[in-house]
């Protein structure tokens, strides 16, 4: 058991001491400390002592310490067990890159994904409420109404979606924890095809949500270091690109890959292979700007300013991404819950009749 009790242990010190919120602030921190003259490992030491009172999180900034003293890529090897992989990817910039213009670059990455992802959640929210009101209106439906109703009435006088109600409500009773089982096991599924699904159709997929979340929510990370690392002067070559693909899941890892067969086998800068990869990864408009400025005068900077103005959107831009899904999720958990309304209300008025 020790495979799973590892993993699941570190993800649970991981959400205890590198919450998103927290990270923002120790980012913030050692920019300061480093700006202000100290050393990373010196910074470190003093952001220990500010947050002497958090054990958890003194621990995870220890690790990072002891990593540091074996060289940059360790130290950002380190951090991909601690926090996304689109954060620790600024790091392998560490002695090729300014570490203070890196930790300020981190900073803004987890900003930009606490905003996307805080859209999709309010977005997503009610919709969740409605299915999961739904869910338990129809267990309840099952244990207690559907039989009190047949102990006063004939099942073979209601009409067909009567009985239909009552059969699913019924079966849903007497199999919840199998259809609970189910479900997990369907949304588990569902998660290792939006994360490692890269062959035929997943073009296609990537139009619609959630497939079209996930691609922004993840390229936008990426895209967002790699215009920084071209800001400061650093080398996007085969190294970088395959450090970058440390952390990353297979599906992100392969839009990755054909960029850098592109920039390093034909010979393209960063702007014009996201445009030739014809993956809209992380996003038509911000490809088909990266596209269109390459090869100019100051193209990085010209870059940097459309994706910093971009990240402004974003939360608008990924709500409104998320409205398709959230008014079909709508639709039917509210047809739903009329549905059983309105079956309740024929049912016991059948029940009323009959007396």
């Amino acid at each position: 058991m020790r495979w799973l009790w590892d993993p699941l242990w570190h993800r649970v010190r991981r959400l205890l001491a590198a919450r998103t919120e927290a990270r923002i602030d120790i980012w913030y921190l050692l920019h300061d400390l480093l700006q202000g003259g100290l050393g990373l490992r010196e910074a470190l030491g003093v952001v220990m002592q500010a947050k002497a009172r958090e054990t958890v999180r003194v621990r995870m900034l220890r690790d990072w310490q002891t990593a540091l003293a074996s060289g940059g890529d360790e130290f950002a090897m380190e951090l991909s067990r601690w926090v996304p992989p689109s954060e620790a990817m600024v790091f392998y910039g560490l002695g090729r890159a300014r570490a203070e213009a890196l930790f300020l670059a981190a900073a803004r990455v987890a900003e930009m994904r606490s905003k996307q992802m805080r859209a999709v959640m309010n977005s997503l929210f009610m919709p969740s409420v409605i299915f999961f009101g739904c869910v338990g209106m129809t267990w309840f439906m099952g244990y207690e109404v559907i039989p009190a109703l047949l102990e006063v009435s004939d099942r073979s006088r209601w009409d067909i979606w009567s009985r239909s109600l009552a059969w699913v409500s019924e079966g849903f009773y007497a199999n919840d924890l199998e259809i609970g089982v189910l479900f997990l096991l369907f949304l588990a599924a569902f998660r290792l095809a939006v994360l490692r699904w890269t062959g035929r159709g997943r073009a296609f997929a990537d139009r619609i949500p959630p497939f079209s979340l996930y691609r922004t929510l993840s390229g936008s990370g990426f895209l967002f270091v790699c215009v920084e690392f071209l800001r400061a002067g650093v080398d996007l070559n085969r190294d970088t690109f395959l450090q970058f693909e440390r952390g990353a899941s297979p599906y992100v890892r392969s839009r990755m890959r054909r960029v850098r067969e592109l920039m390093l086998n034909e010979g393209l800068g960063f702007g014009a292979a996201l445009a030739a990869s014809r993956q809209g990864f992380p996003d038509e408009t911000l490809v088909a700007v990266a596209g269109a400025m390459d090869g100019r005068a100051d193209w990085e900077e010209t870059l940097a300013g459309f994706v910093e103005r971009w990240v402004e959107r974003s939360e608008a831009l990924m709500r409104m991404r998320a409205a398709v899904l959230n008014a079909v999720l709508m639709g039917i958990g509210t047809a739903q819950m009329i549905l059983i309304m309105w079956v309740s209300f024929d049912i016991s008025s059948q029940v009323e009749r009959s007396y």
